[in-house]
């Protein structure tokens, strides 16, 4: 499963992994283990973020060669 680092939904600012998992730079985002919502501030905007965490399964269906197979 893939999924791909969010970004600042007012100015685009990409966050990368230190912010979502070691919150670096005060950023607040949930995790498993301590809550399904943050709040912190945009490093990029200063503006508020209210952050929910969504865990949403996926599957990748694959052939004998590793190719993805798809409909």
């Amino acid at each position: 499963m893939s999924c791909g680092f969010p970004v600042c939904p007012h100015c685009g600012y990409p966050f990368d992994a230190e912010e979502i998992w070691h919150r670096r730079s005060g950023c607040e985002f949930p995790t498993e283990s301590d809550g399904e919502e943050g709040e912190f501030d945009c490093p990029g905007c200063f503006k508020p973020l209210f952050v929910r965490l969504e865990l949403t399964p996926s599957w990748t269906f694959t052939d004998s060669e590793g190719e993805e197979v798809t409909s």
